[in-house]
């Protein structure tokens, strides 16, 4: 019965070669990873797309090889594939547009049945095919036509996307804070600067007043390395995006307009502004590492970007979400194991170990290195001592969650505990591996997650500076992160730009 061979449809070998080529499985393996990175091209950079789409294809190849080796006959293989994927697709898990909402249930979502739906079609299905044996090649046409309408329909927000990089860029908001030396000078000395950001790392007070947790050891730790602790530090926003932006931009975003961007006018602010332009002015060579976030990833905005190989067992927050739609976290679950979280905690790890990478790398320049930690921010994947934590729940980056709060800020203190562990060490590389004593800035973007805090302790971040030849007499203890380069810049660059007070901005947003 296998081995019986397809009837002929009467078009010609060489016709059926190039119009009857099932194609529509591959097709419709790459439709949810298209589907995904369309509705969030703004944020998403294409590199982080290419293994997603790579797997998605091999998955396809091993299926169709694997109907194959049942039916002998590559058209009947290609469509049961196909009705697999779309299946598959289409009941085992919903593909959500939102990547933060990788844990949110969708209303009236049961994912039991669907599964067991899913089952028992493809089983039907395989069945039917196996004993009846249609002839194909009109189905593959009607497979292959159906894959490429899908496939366009996903493409097509992207129109907007390739519309708006033909349009004029926005002005930055204060692009003219640029330091430039005079005469082509370049001020000296020029230490290597390191900026690292610890995403929702709260302040001491707030840790122990509203978490019951003394982080003094760390504190005093990093002091006795030559860190000055600010500690009234305060984040000018309470996320992210706003936060970071006037942080790197050195002024409050007072702008309606500005405080709704998203995507890559927001990743400008961060990357193709004053701070950034500054250090080029002044000779340094702007390096940074990857984040795994979309929203704050620096792609081509800087000289040196260090990233994990292709090969390496890591996801960033793309990656993570397409995973989120197989059952691979299912099946690993079963072992006691996330597999995605696992991945994001060895992202994490190459985050941290790789700081002092550019020290290596022969730069002709002094180097400034931005380092954004996703850290002791969700998804909870270390423990107290830094070792690995095995989350029950799904990757997500969503703040918000579904488990009990109380587990939830004991998990956050944990992680918090263990990123210390990870940070010292990364602190001690640096150290030791710089000739002359480095500018390094460890802050957070803003305090702990949203709810488990109240809204004086999100904006309350950490801060603590290991600036050379600077007394802590010259470090206001209240100091704001639109501050924070105004100030280094002021100390190390003689810029004499004025610290804002938040009183004397108009309209300034609460």
């Amino acid at each position: 019965m296998f081995a019986r061979a397809s009837k002929s449809s009467g078009v010609p070998a060489s016709k059926r070669v190039w119009h009857l080529a099932p194609i529509h499985p591959y097709i419709l393996a790459l439709y949810p990873i298209v589907f995904l990175y369309a509705q969030n091209v703004d944020s998403t950079d294409p590199v982080l797309v290419t293994r997603p789409v790579v797997l998605a294809l091999i998955v396809a190849m091993l299926l169709v090889c694997t109907y194959w080796l049942i039916v002998r006959d590559a058209h009947t293989a290609s469509c049961m594939a196909s009705v697999a994927l779309i299946a598959f697709f289409a009941l085992w898990s919903p593909i959500t547009r939102n990547f933060l909402a990788a844990d949110v249930p969708v209303r009236g979502w049961n994912p039991l049945f669907p599964k067991i739906a899913y089952l028992a079609i493809i089983g039907l299905i395989t069945a039917w095919i196996a004993f009846r044996r249609p002839v194909p090649q009109k189905i593959t046409l009607a497979f292959n036509a159906s894959a490429v309408v899908v496939f366009t329909m996903a493409c097509w927000p992207m129109r907007s996307a390739i519309i708006a990089s033909s349009e004029p860029e926005d002005v930055h908001p204060v692009a003219s804070l640029t330091v430039i030396p005079e005469a082509g000078r370049l001020m000296n000395p020029r230490p290597n600067v390191f900026f690292i950001i610890l995403d929702a790392y709260g302040r001491q007070d707030v840790l122990l007043n509203e978490f019951g947790y003394d982080n003094t050891p760390f504190l005093t730790s990093m002091q006795e390395k030559g860190f000055l602790l600010v500690e009234g530090s305060q984040a000018d926003y309470d996320n992210t995006l706003q936060s970071m932006s006037s942080c790197l931009q050195m002024n409050y975003l007072d702008d309606p307009e500005v405080l709704q961007w998203q995507g890559k006018r927001i990743r400008d602010l961060m990357y193709d502004g004053p701070v950034h332009s500054t250090f080029r002015a002044q000779g340094y060579s702007v390096c940074a590492i990857s984040a795994g976030f979309s929203m704050i990833e620096p792609t081509q905005a800087v000289d040196v970007l260090v990233r994990p190989g292709f090969f390496a067992p890591v996801v960033g927050q793309f990656e993570a979400h397409v995973v989120n739609l197989t059952p691979v976290p299912e099946i690993s679950g079963m072992f006691d194991m996330n597999i995605v979280n696992y991945m994001w905690r060895q992202k994490l790890l190459h985050s941290i170990h790789n700081i002092e990478t550019p020290l290596a790398m022969g730069l002709e320049k002094p180097i400034f290195v931005q380092a954004h930690i996703l850290c002791p921010h969700a998804p909870f994947v270390f423990d107290s001592k830094g070792n690995a934590y095995e989350s029950t729940g799904k990757f997500t980056l969503d703040e918000s969650g579904s488990a009990n709060m109380e587990r939830r800020r004991l998990e956050y203190v944990a992680q918090l505990q263990g990123l210390n562990h990870h940070i010292e060490r990364a602190i001690d590389r640096v150290l030791a591996n710089s000739i002359d004593p480095p500018i390094i800035v460890v802050i957070s973007d803003h305090g702990p997650p949203k709810p488990l805090t109240t809204v004086e302790g999100r904006q309350s971040n950490l801060c603590l500076l290991h600036l050379p030849g600077i007394d802590s007499s010259q470090i206001p203890q209240d100091l704001h992160m639109v501050n924070l380069f105004r100030l280094i810049f002021n100390l190390y660059f003689d810029a004499e730009l004025p610290l804002l007070e938040r009183d004397s901005v108009t309209d300034a947003p609460q």
